[in-house]
């Protein structure tokens, strides 16, 4: 994990880190199992 923050300790950085990964494995949860694609924007690159 890289971090330009060196006032954060070791275990603030995990923690922040711990929280963060829970949200990305919700939102590839809620993509995969609910038909919520409407919710995210797709761009035309014509």
């Amino acid at each position: 994990m890289l971090t330009n923050n060196f006032e954060l300790s070791v275990e603030v950085l995990t923690e922040i880190y711990k929280r963060r990964w829970a949200i990305e494995n919700l939102y590839k949860h809620l993509k995969q199992h609910f038909p919520l694609h409407f919710l995210w924007r797709q761009v035309s690159t014509t």
